[in-house]
């Protein structure tokens, strides 16, 4: 059964949102595509989530410019 995650910060104008799940996990899920778009989730890791604390939403934005750009590159973590 796929956990339900509970959306923390939600940026439109990036489409992106940061969540969690109720083991305190976090996530990136990210809208990547054109005509079809695709929601990617990601899980962060302990490094990308310090960043997010130390940096806020502009690191989250980054990260997210950066799954879109070239999903592959992060093939072996997406979840979703």
């Amino acid at each position: 059964m796929k956990e339900k995650r509970v959306e923390i910060y939600v940026d439109q104008e990036k489409m992106y949102a940061l969540t969690t799940d109720s083991k305190g996990r976090h996530f990136l899920e990210v809208a990547c595509g054109g005509i079809a778009v695709e929601n990617v989730v990601l899980p962060l890791t302990a490094e990308e989530f310090q960043r997010y604390n130390k940096e806020g939403k502009d690191f989250l934005g980054h990260l997210a410019g950066e799954v879109r750009a070239d999903r592959t590159k992060y093939s072996g973590r997406i979840i979703g």
